[in-house]
């Protein structure tokens, strides 16, 4: 290569941030065990068609319309295509994983989209909703957080025969003020 083809393939690379949650999964779990434990497996599908791990999120609980904190960056070249499959599962503690649904994701679309999101109908039902931006590493925020005296909500707010399964839920706002 040389010197100018590999600067151009360099100008032409950008690092984008794929961010993901559902809407309306399907029910997958029994009657006793109430709502669903899902996440998300992200894998890119490179030009020969192979799929190459990206990552997953982290299990949001007792729900079928997830929002999962976790980001994916991704280096993309924007000559060329950029496939991202995502599939979703229920993370079942007795069992294997059950398939919630799955869709292929074209980023450069959502890339060219406004406001940067797309929603995607799974095979298997539900809605994926994708937003990409461009990622800037503007550093880091370290965060401590501990919960002290909850109340349980579960069980008759006894906590009885229910586990209660606390958690914290942070939210971003963007500069415009209009969230997510």
């Amino acid at each position: 290569k040389t010197i100018l083809q590999h600067t151009t393939q360099q100008i032409n690379k950008m690092k984008v941030q794929l961010s993901l949650y559902a809407k309306n999964l399907p029910k997958v779990t029994s009657l006793f065990q109430g709502a669903a434990n899902p996440y998300a497996v992200v894998k890119t599908l490179s030009e020969d068609g192979k799929a190459v791990d990206v990552g997953k999120t982290e299990v949001v609980t007792k729900t079928l319309d997830p929002t999962w904190t976790t980001r994916f960056i991704l280096e993309h070249d924007f000559e060329t295509t950029l496939h991202v499959s995502v599939a979703v599962f229920h993370k079942d503690d007795k069992g294997e994983p059950k398939p919630m649904g799955s869709a292929l994701i074209d980023v450069v679309t959502v890339a060219d989209s406004k406001p940067f999101t797309v929603s995607k109908g799974m095979k298997g039902g539900g809605d994926l909703f994708v937003k990409v931006q461009k990622y800037e590493e503007k550093g880091t925020l370290h965060l401590q957080m501990k919960g002290t005296q909850l109340k349980s909500t579960e069980g008759l707010g006894l906590g009885i025969l229910v586990k209660p399964d606390p958690y914290f839920e942070l939210h971003r706002l963007t500069i415009d003020r209009k969230g997510w």
